[in-house]
């Protein structure tokens, strides 16, 4: 007889016995689920007793046929199937015992041993199957396998800790990097403020030892306060652009003005000073001026910028 005939005849011969087993165990459970409500009746009874019998036999059926049928399932999958079937059959046994004694233990018995049987054969099936995929491809075997996803898992949480501790450094360096430009802004700034406060210390001891040279008299000069109350009142009529303007052509007449000056010249605070002259510097129409380090002079751009504001007032002076 061939092969495929054996194979057809061994699953009739599994499911004759299957049958026989739910035929055999069916009645005792039937009888032990109606006992459990006697006063029931039979409208309401039967359908408990036919549940009863479903569910006990059913759970033992479902992991007996898996365990015989499914032979790709997974180790995990047929330990699963042979609890759910041992789980029916104690039921079955705890029934029995209860309903039919030790007479029906023989048959309970038989019943275990084929259940045993499917288990072992279950597990020698894929035992086989694995071996002859083995000898095929070495990389489908099931332990190869396994041990690959487990380094493969491995590697890719050892890749995203490295990628989590690189990006962590990365912040803290740009962290750090902002704090150290931070704190060279400030000392700069600080840096220049202190150089600005030494240079008009120094022009005014300039400016106090020429005037001590210089006669004195009314007649000369106009009142201090009066004008300087004039050319505040004129200077807070001017706007950002032609505050700025005005800045370039004092710093074009003379690049050492103090930034009290020029803040006197304009109407502005000296902290507006330092911005107008940040933005001046940062436009590209003043720098630096080498020569004494906190002055500024006109850059190419500052003059040719300017030339067209003087052009338009007819002179270079303001």
């Amino acid at each position: 007889m061939s092969k495929p005939n054996d194979n057809k005849f061994d699953g009739v011969i599994k499911w004759a016995i299957k049958i026989a087993a739910v035929v055999f165990t069916a009645p005792a459970s039937w009888e032990v689920a109606g006992g459990l409500y006697p006063d029931w009746q039979p409208m309401f009874r039967w359908p408990l007793q036919a549940a009863g019998v479903a569910l006990v036999e059913g759970a033992m059926l479902v992991g007996w046929y898996q365990l015989d049928s499914n032979d790709r399932a997974e180790p995990e999958q047929r330990w699963l199937y042979a609890g759910m079937a041992v789980l029916g059959y104690v039921a079955l046994l705890v029934i029995a015992l209860q309903h039919e004694g030790l007479r029906g233990l023989v048959f309970r018995l038989t019943l275990l041993a084929l259940l045993a049987y499917s288990v072992a054969e279950s597990g020698i099936l894929s035992s086989i199957r694995q071996r002859r995929t083995a000898d095929r491809n070495i990389e489908r075997d099931r332990k190869v396998a396994r041990t690959r996803r487990e380094q493969e898992r491995l590697t890719a949480t050892l890749r995203y800790e490295l990628t989590g501790e690189r990006e962590r450094a990365l912040l803290a360096a740009e962290h750090k990097a902002l704090l150290d430009a931070g704190l060279a802004s400030v000392k700069l700034r600080r840096s220049r403020l202190l150089d600005d406060v030494k240079q008009e210390a120094r022009t005014e001891r300039r400016n106090a030892a020429q005037s001590d040279t210089q006669p004195s008299g009314h007649d000369t000069f106009p009142h201090p306060i009066d004008d300087a109350q004039r050319r505040r009142a004129e200077q807070q009529r001017l706007d950002k652009d032609a505050a700025l303007l005005h800045m370039l052509n004092v710093l074009a007449n003379n690049p050492d003005t103090s930034k009290a000056a020029l803040a006197e010249h304009i109407g502005r605070a000296r902290n507006t000073v330092y911005d107008y002259l940040d933005e001046l510097e940062l436009n590209g129409w003043i720098e630096r001026s080498e020569d004494t380090g906190s002055g500024y002079v006109l850059t190419a751009a500052g003059a040719q910028y300017l030339a067209p504001a003087l052009h338009s007032n007819g002179n270079g002076h303001r």
